[in-house]
């Protein structure tokens, strides 16, 4: 299996309009219920400033867990965890009472994926997928809990789903498109920590650990 194309699921620069345009078109269908709409929204902006502080911190100050290889949650699980199953829940009318709960699981076994092929690509340890689904996870459930009496609307499941289709079709290269955030956060925690160059995972998995023995064996 190629899992290079799941990880663009996971891509917060092709997820982010998508779930904006859902987010307006859910304030304007349920004018009544708006703070329980923002509540999705504003709960994946507190998971990503949680991401983007993490590795912050690692490149300006080597905060981790060396034990278990971790130096921060990985982007693309949290987001992934954390958008699918509540938009793959509100594609299907509320009446469907059955079927909402199965996208929901299908939206979660999408975002695991998502998140185990940046362990196979190499992007990330086991360790940083497990604390990012756990965090994107987070934000389903509150996405789920908040909007499960509210739907998308056949028309407009319609025009999200032609306008995926056509981008993808039309600008495929598109799905590859990523920020430089990784060159942004160590760029803030040199600048914040005052080091040269930031912590680099090779070598802060190296750093006090003892020496090996030397076992050469004495000239008589």
């Amino acid at each position: 299996m190629n899992w290079a194309w799941l990880t663009p699921l996971g891509n917060a620069v092709l997820l982010a309009p998508l779930m904006a345009a859902v987010v307006l078109v859910l304030l304007w269908r349920a004018r009544g219920q708006r703070k329980d709409v923002l509540r999705w929204p504003l709960a994946l902006l507190a998971a990503v400033a949680v991401v983007a502080a993490s590795k912050i911190a690692f490149y300006g100050f080597g905060f981790g867990v060396k034990s278990w290889n971790l130096t921060g949650y990985s982007g693309h699980a949290a987001v992934a965890l954390a958008f699918w199953p509540v938009f793959l829940m509100l594609l299907v009318p509320v009446r469907f009472i059955t079927l909402r709960p199965l996208l929901v699981v299908a939206g979660v076994v999408l975002g695991l994926m998502v998140g185990y092929s940046r362990i196979v690509l190499g992007a990330h340890p086991p360790s940083e997928v497990l604390v990012g689904v756990i965090l994107g996870g987070l934000v389903a459930a509150v996405g789920v809990g908040h909007l499960l009496r509210l739907e998308l609307g056949m028309p407009v499941v319609v025009l999200l789903l032609a306008a995926m289709i056509a981008l993808s079709l039309w600008k495929p290269e598109w799905t590859n498109m990523h920020l430089p955030s990784e060159r942004w956060f160590a760029r803030i925690g040199t600048e914040l920590s005052g080091r040269d160059k930031p912590h680099r995972r090779a070598t802060w998995l190296r750093e006090g650990r003892p020496a090996a023995p030397n076992t050469a064996q004495p000239r008589p």
